[in-house]
Protein backbone atom coordinates (compact mmCIF):
# COMPACT_ATOMS: atom_id res chain seq x y z
CA UNK A 1 0.00 0.00 0.00
CA UNK A 2 1.35 3.41 -0.94
CA UNK A 3 1.68 5.99 1.79
CA UNK A 4 -0.03 9.33 1.50
CA UNK A 5 2.09 12.43 1.11
CA UNK A 6 0.72 15.95 1.28
CA UNK A 7 1.80 18.49 -1.32
CA UNK A 8 1.47 21.92 0.23
CA UNK A 9 1.95 25.37 -1.28
CA UNK A 10 5.34 26.23 -2.80
CA UNK A 11 5.78 22.53 -3.61
CA UNK A 12 6.72 21.58 -0.06
CA UNK A 13 6.05 17.88 0.41
CA UNK A 14 5.56 16.72 3.94
CA UNK A 15 6.39 13.24 5.11
CA UNK A 16 3.61 10.68 4.77
CA UNK A 17 0.83 11.30 7.23
CA UNK A 18 -2.52 9.86 8.15
CA UNK A 19 -4.43 12.83 6.83
CA UNK A 20 -7.96 11.52 7.10
CA UNK A 21 -7.87 9.70 10.41
CA UNK A 22 -9.05 11.17 13.68
CA UNK A 23 -5.49 10.90 14.99
CA UNK A 24 -3.96 12.33 11.84
CA UNK A 25 -1.96 15.53 11.50
CA UNK A 26 -4.67 17.65 9.91
CA UNK A 27 -7.41 16.89 12.38
CA UNK A 28 -5.16 17.21 15.40
CA UNK A 29 -4.00 20.69 14.33
CA UNK A 30 -7.27 21.97 12.82
CA UNK A 31 -10.01 20.12 14.66
CA UNK A 32 -12.85 21.96 12.92
CA UNK A 33 -11.50 21.45 9.39
CA UNK A 34 -14.29 20.95 6.88
CA UNK A 35 -14.99 21.10 3.18
CA UNK A 36 -18.26 22.78 2.28
CA UNK A 37 -20.37 22.24 -0.77
CA UNK A 38 -21.72 25.32 -2.51
CA UNK A 39 -24.45 25.56 -5.12
CA UNK A 40 -23.39 26.86 -8.53
CA UNK A 41 -19.70 26.35 -7.77
CA UNK A 42 -17.42 24.98 -10.49
CA UNK A 43 -13.80 24.03 -9.90
CA UNK A 44 -11.21 23.28 -12.57
CA UNK A 45 -7.76 21.85 -11.88
CA UNK A 46 -4.94 22.22 -14.36
CA UNK A 47 -1.86 24.25 -15.28
CA UNK A 48 -1.19 27.82 -16.28
CA UNK A 49 1.86 28.67 -18.34
CA UNK A 50 3.44 31.48 -20.26
CA UNK A 51 6.58 33.44 -20.99
CA UNK A 52 7.20 36.57 -18.93
CA UNK A 53 6.86 39.67 -21.15
CA UNK A 54 7.42 37.35 -24.13
CA UNK A 55 11.17 37.49 -23.28
CA UNK A 56 12.23 34.32 -25.10
CA UNK A 57 15.83 33.12 -24.98
CA UNK A 58 17.84 29.98 -25.80
CA UNK A 59 17.39 28.34 -22.41
CA UNK A 60 13.70 29.33 -22.13
CA UNK A 61 14.38 30.72 -18.64
CA UNK A 62 11.42 33.14 -18.72
CA UNK A 63 8.87 30.40 -19.39
CA UNK A 64 6.82 29.14 -16.46
CA UNK A 65 4.25 26.43 -15.87
CA UNK A 66 2.46 26.13 -12.55
CA UNK A 67 -0.45 24.11 -11.18
CA UNK A 68 -3.67 26.08 -10.73
CA UNK A 69 -7.14 25.63 -9.33
CA UNK A 70 -9.82 27.78 -10.87
CA UNK A 71 -13.09 28.58 -9.15
CA UNK A 72 -16.18 29.94 -10.87
CA UNK A 73 -19.44 30.89 -9.22
CA UNK A 74 -22.32 30.77 -11.67
CA UNK A 75 -25.69 32.48 -11.32
CA UNK A 76 -28.38 32.56 -14.00
CA UNK A 77 -25.96 31.02 -16.54
CA UNK A 78 -23.43 33.83 -16.03
CA UNK A 79 -20.07 33.64 -14.31
CA UNK A 80 -20.37 36.00 -11.36
CA UNK A 81 -16.94 35.32 -9.87
CA UNK A 82 -13.74 33.86 -11.32
CA UNK A 83 -10.87 33.12 -8.96
CA UNK A 84 -7.47 31.63 -9.66
CA UNK A 85 -5.51 29.82 -6.97
CA UNK A 86 -1.85 29.40 -7.89
CA UNK A 87 1.55 29.28 -6.29
CA UNK A 88 3.20 32.18 -8.11
CA UNK A 89 6.63 31.88 -6.49
CA UNK A 90 8.20 30.63 -9.75
CA UNK A 91 6.65 33.53 -11.68
CA UNK A 92 7.86 36.06 -9.09
CA UNK A 93 11.39 34.62 -9.30
CA UNK A 94 11.36 35.16 -13.07
CA UNK A 95 10.04 38.72 -12.70
CA UNK A 96 12.69 39.59 -10.09
CA UNK A 97 15.45 38.05 -12.20
CA UNK A 98 14.47 40.33 -15.13
CA UNK A 99 14.41 43.60 -13.17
Amino acid sequence: MEKLSVLKSINNVSTPVKLLSGNGWLFSTVSDYMILEKDSLICILGYASGTYKNLKNKDNSNFWKIPVALKAIVKDNHIMQWQIYADNLIVMDIINRNK
